[in-house]
């Protein structure tokens, strides 16, 4: 049917003065109300329910005066409620429910005498309510629940002796509840749920005879739980989400009525008390989210009615009762959050075919995996981490096509090529699986192909902490709508698969800690939805590729790995990193690219243990939010920038230091500072003799700071020393590494070290004790007294020449020695603890 609004076709008013009742309800209605429906003056029922109508309430209903019933509800009207409406006087009930109304409610509504039924909910109403509400003596159900009332409950609704449902959940009332609704005989279902109401639960509940349903559940009531045992007819009991303390009174098990149970969110103590299992009714019960201890009462098994079973997030302890297995009306099953111990309830008369959710993860379960979990055909969630469970997964899950969540992660599971997957291939069944996780176990061997052939709803997908190896499946990128990918902390080796990029929903790839080979896949940079990734810790090399730049990054970590390169400008053009961005022992050369200070909300910045060269561009003042900037084990010049000075990151005060030397080219030191920094060259400061001098320990104040360095003192009577130390400030001033010793400034007439020609050289005599450490244990090679140069285009007469024919250095580590490529550099101390081969 087309839609339609909600008057007569032309613009004539409405011809049918003599109407009593209109029901235009479900007819797909739109438009709005016309005024002049008022002109139906003998109308007594006005139903348009479930349309979309618009705009306000016509104030001009308030000349019906015969009306009696106004249905307006599942709507979209808004705007005030009208006042006119008290005019109304033959009015029994008002439902406008499930639409925008706001504004208060009339206090006027209270001359509706005869008003009997009032239906508001789910609308934006605020203000207080009138307190001439308790006018209306007729009234037997106010639902006002969803709305954003306020202010407290008036006192005078203890007046509306004929109510029977009271609904006010779900708004902003404050202060008590009035110990008038005392008089509220005829009451059965009181809700006063989701608001901010105190004090202590009124004992006058225990009074009201008639009550079927309470419900005060997410409140602000404290204290212990009020008598209520002559409630025989109560079906509901919700006190959830409150701070009420104690125990749970056993009188509760006289409540023979009650079908819902829930006490959950308190801070009640104490163990379950057996008079619970006399409450044969009992479809809900919610105990979850308290303090209690002690254990399961076997007697429980005797609920079986028993559907939603909630006793997770407590202190409980000891096995679950066998007797559980006799619930086989169970469809929730939640003990998580526990100390429980033994093992899940065994096969042997098990039998739950109803069951929908099973969750006993955080507790302290040992044993298997119960197959019975395959004969429950509406499983939809399976639960069990953080356990002690081993062994392996049933094969029979195949069975479970209703399988959406399967969380076993933390346990002693296990798998390897021989036995154990088979339940990967069997889940390839279950359609509707979206999270799957198996992380922190022992899975060994290789990754299953039929990891590709898993749902396509597969949302969440984690296997980190295994000891999984092999290459990781091209097929993965089959799963197009996963959103986390968790592979870390494995052994998984060769190249990132390229599929990758086909998730297109990825938003957090975690591949670090494994052996991962070879390049970064360029398609990475089709994940623009990805905020999270983690390569760090692998053996990847070759250059990072510009296209993650189209990736909405708030964290990178890439660290020690074989990257190359220059770090692509692209990268620090996006914007959304916010939290770091580890690049730390890689291979990157290059200059840090003035475009750093685009990340203007990123807070850790760490590009230590490089080959980055040249000055800190200026522009990282602009990174307003920076708290960390590493940068030290590179080949930086140049002066820092005043705006670093504020940052907890350049490696303590060391990187500091490093950095403001580079400065001051021809530092001056004195032969008595030498003498003070060795303590006169003491013996116990020798960390090195060799044919033309010694090596000493010592430390030296440059620049406020007091550094260790490694002071060579040249013994010039020894034929061929002066030529020694010339050919190793020639070799030094020509190779650039982060391992290397750098010099940091001679005391003597020599020049100073200012060439830069960066040529592959050969040490000749690489040994322990020409291999120094700092104080990170990284490696700093020295001694190039036998080192040579090599001319790349006399390579070819390497051989020939009769300087490199003959073998030279200590004997077990002497020439050729080792080639190493030079880089730029800048001088440096050599800082560290120790000397010699470690």
């Amino acid at each position: 049917m087309a839609r339609r609004d909600v008057r007569h076709p032309g613009t004539q008013p409405w011809p049918c003065g003599g109407l009593v009742a209109l029901d235009l309800s479900n007819l797909d209605l739109s438009g709005t109300i016309d005024p002049s429906i008022s002109n139906l003056t003998y109308l007594r029922k006005l139903d348009l329910p479930v349309n979309h109508l618009t705009g306000n309430i016509p104030s001009e209903l308030g000349r019906l005066l015969d009306l009696q019933h106004v249905n307006l509800s599942y709507n979209s009207l808004q705007g005030d409620i009208p006042a006119s409406l008290s005019l109304c006087q033959q009015l029994e009930n008002i439902s406008l429910a499930f639409n925008h109304l706001s504004g208060g409610m009339p206090p006027a509504m209270g001359d509706l005498s005869k008003l009997r039924i009032v239906q508001w909910q789910n609308n934006m109403l605020d203000g207080k309510m009138p307190r001439t509400i308790g006018s209306l003596g007729s009234l037997e159900v106010l639902n006002l629940y969803n709305n954003s009332l306020a202010g407290s409950i008036p006192s005078e609704i203890g007046n509306l002796t004929s109510l029977v449902s009271l609904i006010l959940s779900y708004n902003h009332l404050t202060g008590s509840v009035p110990s008038s609704l005392g008089n509220l005989q005829r009451i059965k279902n009181l809700q006063l749920r989701g608001n901010q109401l105190s004090g202590p639960v009124p004992t006058f509940l225990g009074n009201l005879s008639s009550l079927t349903i309470l419900n005060l559940g997410t409140n602000r009531f404290q204290g212990e739980i009020v008598p209520l045992q002559g409630l025989t007819s109560l079906t509901a009991l919700i006190l959830q989400e409150n701070n009420l303390h104690g125990g749970i009174p056993s009188w509760l098990g006289n409540l023979s009525s009650l079908v819902y149970l829930s006490l959950g969110g308190n801070r009640l103590t104490g163990g379950i008390p057996e008079s619970l299992a006399k409450l044969e009714k009992l479809s809900g019960f919610v105990l979850a989210e308290n303090n209690l201890t002690g254990s399961i009462p076997p007697s429980l098994g005797n609920l079986h009615s028993l559907t939603d079973f909630y006793i997770d997030k407590n202190q409980l302890t000891g096995y679950i009762p066998s007797s559980i297995s006799n619930l086989s009306s169970l469809r929730i099953f939640n003990v998580q959050f526990n100390q429980l111990t033994g093992s899940l309830p065994t096969d042997n008369g098990v039998n739950f075919p109803l069951l929908e959710i099973f969750n006993a993860g955080y507790n302290q379960f040992q044993g298997a995996i119960p197959t019975w979990m395959c004969n429950s055909s509406m499983l939809s969630s399976f639960a069990i981490e953080m356990n002690m469970i081993s062994g392996t997964v049933p094969p029979c899950v195949d069975h479970l096509n209703s399988l959406s969540v399967l969380t076993i992660e933390n346990n002693q599971l296990e798998a390897n090529n021989n036995y154990g997957w088979e339940f990967l291939s069997s889940l390839t069944n279950s359609s509707q699986l979206k999270i799957l996780d198996f992380s922190s176990n022992k899975f060994r061997g290789t990754l299953p192909n039929a990891v590709a052939n898993l749902s396509t709803n597969l949302k969440a997908l984690a296997l980190s902490e295994n000891m999984i190896s092999g290459h990781i499946p091209e097929g993965i990128g089959n799963l197009v709508n996963l959103l986390y990918l968790f592979m870390s902390n494995n052994s998984f080796e060769g190249n990132i698969p390229s599929s990758l990029g086909t998730l297109w929903k990825l938003s957090h790839l975690d591949l670090g800690f494994n052996n991962l080979s070879g390049q970064i896949p360029p398609a990475l940079g089709n994940l623009t939805l990805l905020n999270k990734l983690y390569l760090g810790q692998n053996s990847l090399s070759g250059p990072l590729p510009s296209s993650l730049r189209n990736c909405t990054l708030q964290k990178i970590d890439i660290q020690h790995n074989m990257l190359r390169g220059p770090i692509p400008r692209e990268i620090f053009l996006i914007s959304t990193l916010s939290v770091f961005m580890y690049f730390q022992s890689n291979m990157f050369i290059g200059s840090v690219p003035l475009e750093i200070g685009n990340l203007k909300n990123i807070a850790d910045i760490d590009l230590s243990n490089n080959q980055i060269s040249g000055e800190i561009p200026l522009s990282i003042g602009d990174c307003q939010s920076l708290q960390y900037f590493k940068i030290q084990g590179n080949f930086l010049e140049g002066p820092i920038p005043a705006s670093v000075s504020r940052l907890k990151g350049l490696q303590s005060q060391q990187a500091k230091v490093d950095l403001s030397l580079i400065n001051d080219l021809h530092l001056r030191v004195s032969y008595a500072e030498l003498v003070n920094a060795t303590n006169g060259f003491a013996p116990e400061n020798l960390i090195g003799v060799g044919s033309f001098g010694s090596v000493y320990k010592g430390r030296i104040t440059i620049q406020d700071q007091e550094v260790i360095v490694a002071v060579k003192v040249l013994n010039l009577q020894q034929r061929g020393a002066s030529q020694s130390f010339i050919a190793e400030c020639e070799t030094l001033r020509c190779v650039r590494h982060r391992n290397l010793v750098k010099i940091l400034t001679v005391c003597s007439t020599l020049d100073y070290l200012h060439q830069h020609r960066p040529l592959p050289i050969i040490h000749c005599d690489l040994k322990p004790s020409n291999i120094l450490l700092d104080r990170d244990m990284v490696a700093h090679v020295g001694d190039f007294g036998l080192a040579r140069v090599l001319h790349q285009n006399h390579s070819d007469m390497l051989e020939k020449s009769s300087g490199w024919a003959t073998i030279r250095g200590t004997i077990g580590y002497a020439a050729p020695g080792i080639l190493l490529g030079a880089t730029s550099t800048a001088f440096f101390w050599w800082e560290g603890k120790e000397s010699g081969g470690r």
